[in-house]
C-alpha cells in the first residue's frame, strides 16, 4: 500500500520538495557524483507520527533509477544524520526501516549518490498492511468566491484523489449553479449567508446524511497541494483503533512566501490565540524537527481541517457564530481527549492575514469569544469587563474612536443571551454591523502618502515601564494637543500600536495590501465621550452577565443540535 509518494515538482519553491539534482519534465538529473536528497517538507517521511498513531511498524522506500547510484535511506533525528539502509542500484531498489530502531523524534528521507550521469524517476513510502474503510467527503464554504472555488475544484478533479468521494461546494452566496461544475463528484448546497459557520454546518449536515466517514472542511480561496489531501486521507485509514476519532489540521504556509509556515495549530487561552510553530522556515532540516512537536494542540483552523463525522453524535453541531471562533470553539469542544495530527507535508497556502484588517469583524471577535467563553465556564462578569477594558482602551488609544459603536454593540448583543442568537436573521446582522464601521480612504489622496511607507515600517519594543506611563496618560489623551507633535505617523491596521501614535495629533493606519486606510486624529472630547459609554457598560455587564451567560448555557445542547440547524437553514424546506 502506498503511504506516501514523493513529488517531483519544480512548482514554487523546488527546496521544499527536493535538494541537489536538476528538475527535467518530471524526473530530476543528477550527474556523476551528485547528490540527491528528500530531507525537505513534502519529501521526508514523519515516521514519528505513524509510529505513534498507526498501526504501521516499519515502512519501505521503494524507488527508480535510470544510470549507476547509491540509494541510501537516512534518519535526522535534529543532532545527526544516519544512514538506516543502503545499496547499490541501477534501476528499481527498496530500502526499509524498522521504526522501533530509530530514534524517539525524527524524519525519514532517501538519499541517491549518482556513481553516473543518472535520472531519478519517482518513489513512493510503501506498507504491506490493510487499511481501515473510510470514506471522505470535502466541504466548501463560499460566498462569491467563483474565481477561487473553481480552480481547487479544477484542480482537484484533475488529480482524482483516492478516497474523495464527494465534493460539497455550500454556496452562501447563491452565485453558482450546477452548470458552473463538470464534475460528477460536485454537489452544490445553496444556503442563506449566515457566515461561515453556518456553511460548514451545512457541509457537514450533508457529509454525515451521505454516511461518509469524514469530512475535510476547507476555505475557498486556499492552494490545495494534492498531495497533503493524501496523507490525511491515508493517515486517517491507517489508524490504530484507539485512535480512530483523531482529527487532522493543515498547516498553513504564507502564500507570499510558500516557504514560511504561518501555523501548525493552536491554542486559545481564553484571552488570546497563539499560533503553533509559527514563523518557521520549512525549507531548514531543523524545522521539520521543531514540526514533530507533540504538545498540546487546543484546534485547527478550518482553512482545511478533517474530522471524523462520529463528533457530530458525541458532541454535536457547531455554534451558528456565523464568523470568527466557530473552529475555536468546536476544536476546543471536541478535541480535548482526542488528538489533532499535524505533520510536515501537510500543509494549504493562503494569503496572509495580515495584508487585509476588517474592522466590522472586531464585532464577531468579542462576541463570539464572550459566548463561547460563556458555554464553557471560563470567565465571570469581572473578567468580562476587564475585556471591555482592554478591547476598548486599544482602540481608543489609537484614536479609533468612530469604531466604539462596533464594539460596544458586540458586548451589548452578547447580554442580550441565546434568544437573540436564535431568533436574529443573522444576514440582516451583519449588514446592520458592516454599516457602522468607518469608511475608509483612498491613501493616494493624502498629499504625503508614498507606497514605500509600507516597507519602511517597523514595530518597537517597548518596556513595561513605557507601558505604564502610557496607560496612566490614558495614551496621550491627558497631554495638550500643544505638546503632541504635528507630522502625521503611519502604521498598518492590523499591528498598530499606541506605542507608534504617542504623543502624536495625526495617524495614517494602512491596508497592507491594496491602497486603503483610514485618518485618525487624536481628541480628548471624543475619547472622554467614549469613556463614558465605556463605563456604562460596564454597569451592563456587572447586573446583566449571570443572566446572558446563563442562557447560553441552557440552550447550548439545542443550539448544538441538528433540530436547530434545520429550521435555522429552513433544510425541511428543501
Amino acid at each position: 500500500m502506498k503511504i506516501q509518494e514523493i513529488v517531483i515538482s519544480d512548482r514554487n519553491y523546488p527546496s521544499l520538495y527536493y535538494r541537489g539534482g536538476t528538475f527535467d519534465c518530471g524526473r530530476i538529473l543528477l550527474k556523476r557524483g551528485e547528490r540527491l536528497s528528500f530531507d525537505t517538507y513534502f519529501g521526508s517521511f514523519t515516521y514519528s507520527k505513524y509510529r505513534d498513531y498507526t498501526v504501521l511498524t516499519s515502512i519501505d522506500f521503494i524507488g527508480r533509477i535510470s544510470g549507476t547510484a547509491k540509494a541510501m535511506l537516512c534518519c535526522f533525528d535534529g543532532e545527526s544524520e544516519n544512514v538506516v539502509a543502503e545499496a547499490d542500484t541501477e534501476g528499481f531498489f527498496s530500502l526499509r526501516a524498522e521504526f522501533s530502531a530509530l530514534p524517539k523524534k525524527g524524519i525519514l528521507y532517501p538519499v541517491i549518490e549518482a556513481k553516473s550521469d543518472a535520472e531519478f524517476l519517482g518513489g513512493e513510502y510503501s506498507a504491506d498492511i490493510m487499511k481501515n474503510k473510510v470514506s471522505m467527503a470535502i466541504a466548501f464554504c463560499t460566498f462569491r468566491r467563483e474565481e477561487y472555488l473553481k480552480k481547487n475544484i479544477e484542480l482537484l478533479e484533475r488529480e482524482n484523489i483516492s478516497g474523495i468521494d464527494k465534493v460539497i461546494v455550500v454556496d452562501n452566496g447563491n452565485t453558482l449553479s450546477e452548470s458552473d461544475f463538470s464534475w460528477d463528484k460536485v454537489k452544490l448546497c445553496k444556503n442563506p449567508n449566515y457566515g461561515g459557520s453556518a456553511g460548514f454546518t451545512r457541509g457537514i449536515i450533508e457529509a454525515k446524511a451521505d454516511n461518509y466517514t469524514h469530512v475535510i472542511l476547507m476555505d475557498d480561496d486556499i492552494e490545495i497541494f494534492p498531495e497533503a489531501l493524501e496523507r490525511m486521507i491515508v493517515f486517517a485509514s491507517i489508524l490504530r483503533e484507539e485512535y480512530k476519532g483523531a482529527h487532522f489540521s493543515a498547516a498553513m504556509l504564507k502564500a507570499s512566501k510558500l516557504y514560511i509556515q504561518h501555523e501548525k495549530g493552536a491554542l486559545w487561552n481564553g484571552t488570546h490565540i497563539e499560533s503553533l510553530n509559527t514563523e518557521l522556515d520549512v525549507r531548514e532540516r531543523d524545522a521539520l524537527i521543531a514540526n514533530l512537536d507533540d504538545g498540546p494542540i487546543g484546534y485547527g483552523a478550518w482553512w482545511c481541517f478533517c474530522l471524523p463525522l462520529s463528533d457530530v453524535d458525541k458532541f454535536g453541531l457547531p455554534l451558528p457564530l456565523f464568523i470568527k471562533f466557530d473552529d475555536v470553539e468546536y476544536g476546543t469542544r471536541c478535541c480535548r481527549n482526542v488528538p489533532i495530527i499535524t505533520m510536515s507535508g501537510m500543509a494549504v497556502s493562503h494569503a496572509d492575514f495580515d495584508g487585509k484588517y476588517n474592522m466590522h469583524l472586531e464585532y464577531y471577535t468579542i462576541r463570539n469569544q464572550l459566548i463561547m467563553l460563556a458555554v464553557h465556564k471560563m470567565q465571570n462578569r469581572f473578567g468580562c469587563i476587564l475585556r471591555l477594558i482592554k478591547v476598548s482602551a486599544k482602540h481608543l488609544f489609537l484614536y479609533r474612536y468612530d469604531a466604539q459603536p462596533i464594539l460596544l454593540r458586540a458586548f451589548e448583543d452578547f447580554l442580550r443571551g441565546a434568544d437573540f442568537i436564535i431568533n436574529t436573521n443573522a444576514e440582516e446582522l451583519n449588514r446592520s454591523v458592516m454599516a457602522m464601521t468607518p469608511k475608509a480612504i483612498d491613501l493616494s489622496e493624502l498629499p504625503d502618502w508614498d507606497a514605500s511607507i509600507k516597507e519602511k515600517y517597523k514595530s518597537k519594543k517597548v518596556s513595561i515601564i513605557n507601558r505604564a506611563f502610557r496607560l496612566i496618560l490614558l495614551g496621550g489623551h491627558l497631554i495638550p494637543n500643544v505638546f503632541m507633535k504635528k507630522e502625521t505617523v503611519y502604521m498598518p491596521l492590523p499591528v498598530a500600536k499606541n506605542s507608534d501614535n504617542f504623543m502624536r495629533k495625526n495617524t495614517v493606519q494602512y491596508q497592507m495590501l491594496g491602497n486603503s486606510g483610514y485618518a485618525f486624529n487624536k481628541h480628548s472630547g471624543k475619547f472622554f465621550a467614549c469613556f463614558f459609554r465605556c463605563i456604562c457598560m460596564a454597569f451592563k455587564i456587572l447586573f446583566g452577565y449571570g443572566k446572558a451567560s446563563g442562557s447560553y448555557r441552557k440552550n447550548k445542547e439545542y443550539l448544538m443540535s441538528d433540530e436547530f440547524w434545520h429550521k435555522y437553514l429552513e433544510l425541511d424546506n428543501l
